[in-house]
C-alpha cells in the first residue's frame, strides 16, 4: 500500500491506528512469503496479473483481559 508516495507496511500500521482503542493486545507478525506463480492474482489475466505484493503480512492479536472496574460493593467483600 501506498500513502503519499510512500510504501507502507499495512499491517504495523494497523496496529498503530488501533493501539489503545481495542481490547487487544498484539502477539507478532507473521511475513509470508510465497511463490509468485501460484499467486491467485494470475487468473485476473496479464494485464493485472503480478501486481500484488510478493508477501503477506499477518498481524496476530490476542483478546486483552478486562479491566475490572472496583465497585463500593466488591470493596466491601474483598475488606470484610
Amino acid at each position: 500500500m501506498k500513502e503519499f508516495n510512500t510504501h507502507l507496511k499495512l499491517a504495523e500500521r494497523v496496529w498503530e491506528e488501533i493501539r489503545g482503542l481495542v481490547p487487544f493486545r498484539f502477539e507478532h507478525l507473521s511475513v509470508d512469503r510465497f511463490d509468485q506463480t501460484a499467486k491467485t492474482t494470475r487468473i485476473w489475466g496479464e494485464n493485472r496479473k503480478g501486481r500484488a505484493t510478493p508477501l503477506d503480512r499477518i498481524l496476530v492479536l490476542t483478546r486483552a483481559a478486562p479491566k475490572r472496574r472496583r465497585t463500593a460493593q466488591s470493596e466491601a467483600v474483598t475488606t470484610g
